[in-house]
């Protein structure tokens, strides 16, 4: 019994399962917004308390990259959304557009990035 209360409190404590998600939106062909997620690449590395925190997920809308597997290299999770259905979906603001969602992925926030540091806002927003 007591490894069973052990193994609950482990999981309901665990990081991992109470780590952010951001979403992010951005068009990879306006350079500044493919600068900001190379940097945020750059400080998912750096930093042990933003990897561990916060999980980053990127939509590129730019369609004009299809032959390029991978244009960003890094820990964040870099998808191409050329049909759409992650816009149709989320519905993103002007591009670049930050979503910060919780552990059940419940939306926690939404903003028009303009730095790399307003990422921060959705560990602020779920506690993480």
């Amino acid at each position: 019994m007591r490894q069973i209360v052990i193994l609950a409190a482990m999981l309901f404590t665990s990081p991992s399962l109470m780590a952010a998600s951001a979403v992010i939106f951005i068009d990879s062909s306006d350079v500044s917004q493919a600068a900001l997620v190379s940097a945020l690449n750059d400080d998912l590395y750096y930093s042990a308390h933003l990897r561990e925190g916060l999980s980053i997920t990127v939509y590129d809308i730019n369609v004009g990259n299809r032959n390029d597997e991978r244009p960003f290299s890094g820990a964040v999770n870099y998808q191409k959304d050329f049909n759409g259905a992650a816009v149709a979906k989320m519905r993103p603001g002007k591009l670049p557009y930050l979503f910060c969602m919780d552990s059940k992925e419940r939306e926690k926030r939404e903003i028009t990035l303009t730095n790399k540091e307003e990422i921060k806002l959705c560990m602020e927003a779920t506690g993480s």
